[in-house]
């Protein structure tokens, strides 16, 4: 980030000028064509952030499922007894 900004601060300023007009010409017009995509496709800014909560919640409970392998709570129990160096089988007198 520091390189970007120390390039900046070294162009010219009629370069600097002509990008920055640039840039606001092409931000207009990507918001005019992303209002006809909306009115093409019917999707607001409530309609985004509604499926933006919906994922954000799917995730949450793919995260506290944990994985195949494993489920959360026992794979918590596991790392415990890992790190202490204890496992199930150590405990059982089990040996590998």
């Amino acid at each position: 980030m520091a390189k970007c900004k120390k390039a900046w601060n070294q162009l010219d300023e009629k370069v600097k000028e002509k990008m920055e007009k640039k840039y606001k010409e092409e931000l207009e017009e990507y918001k005019e064509a992303l209002e006809k995509w909306k009115k093409k496709f019917g999707l607001d800014t409530e309609d985004l952030r509604a499926i933006n909560k919906e994922n954000k919640k799917e995730n949450a409970v793919e995260k506290s499922k944990g994985n195949k392998s494993m489920p959360k709570d026992k794979s918590a129990e596991k790392r415990k007894s890992e790190k202490k160096g204890n496992s199930k089988e150590e405990e059982k007198g089990v040996s590998k």
